[in-house]
C-alpha cells in the first residue's frame, strides 16, 4: 500500500547499510495502474511516482533494482477478479482445490495483451533497469494443459512457448529475462 512506502524506503536504507548490491521488487497488483485501474489491488496501491521514488532511492544507494511480476502462476491476484476470470486455465475450480485461479491460460488471446501492457506500465517506474524477472515458478501447483486451448500439449511445450513469448517481449525492451528455475527441474515437476 502507499502507506507502506516509507517502511519500504527504510528497508532499502538498511539493505544498503548491509552492503546489498541489488534488490528485486515484486509488483504484480501492487501498483496503481493508470491505463487499466482494475489491475490494481485497490486505490491504496502505491502510485507510479511512489514506486519510482523507491527505485531511485535504491539506485542512488548503489543497488541494481530488478522489477519482478509473477507470470503464468501465482496469478490469483488477478484471476480471482470476475473481470479476468475468463483468462484462467481452470475458470471454475472446485471449492476444495488447494490452489484456485492460480494459472492463466498461456494460449488465451487476451492473456498477453493484458500481461504485457501491465509490464510496460511497470517498467515506467524502473529507469535504467537491465533485467526483468517474470517468475514462472510453481506452475504445476495447479493442473496445466486443462483448457480447450492447451489440452493435448505437454507442460514442457506450454512452458517453452511461454518462456519464448516473454523472452521476446523483455529482450525487445532492451532487458535481460530472469525467471525461477524450479519448473525446469525433473525432481520438481516430474515431467
Amino acid at each position: 500500500t502507499s502507506a507502506a512506502v516509507p517502511e519500504a524506503g527504510r528497508v532499502i536504507d538498511l539493505m544498503a547499510a548491509l552492503k546489498f548490491n541489488w534488490i528485486a521488487i515484486q509488483i504484480d497488483s501492487r501498483l496503481r495502474y493508470e491505463r487499466h485501474p482494475a489491475l490494481s489491488r485497490g486505490p491504496d496501491a502505491p502510485t507510479k511516482d511512489e514506486l519510482r521514488a523507491l527505485v531511485l532511492q535504491a539506485q542512488a544507494l548503489g543497488m541494481e533494482v530488478i522489477p519482478m511480476t509473477q507470470c503464468w502462476s501465482h496469478f490469483n491476484y488477478f484471476l480471482e477478479k470476475e473481470e479476468f476470470r475468463h483468462l484462467a486455465e481452470i475458470p471454475h475450480p472446485p471449492e476444495s482445490a488447494k490452489r484456485r485461479f492460480w494459472n492463466y491460460c498461456p494460449r488465451h488471446p487476451e492473456t498477453h495483451t493484458m500481461l504485457l501492457g501491465m509490464i510496460e506500465e511497470q517498467l515506467e517506474c524502473f529507469p535504467g533497469a537491465t533485467v526483468f524477472h517474470v517468475g514462472l515458478d510453481e506452475i504445476t501447483f495447479e493442473p496445466i494443459g486443462q483448457c480447450e486451448r492447451c489440452r493435448g500439449s505437454t507442460g514442457g511445450e506450454l512452458l517453452a512457448e511461454e518462456i519464448g513469448r516473454l523472452h521476446a517481449f523483455v529482450t525487445g525492451k532492451g532487458l535481460r529475462l530472469a525467471m525461477w528455475g524450479d519448473q525446469l527441474l525433473l525432481s520438481h515437476n516430474g515431467k
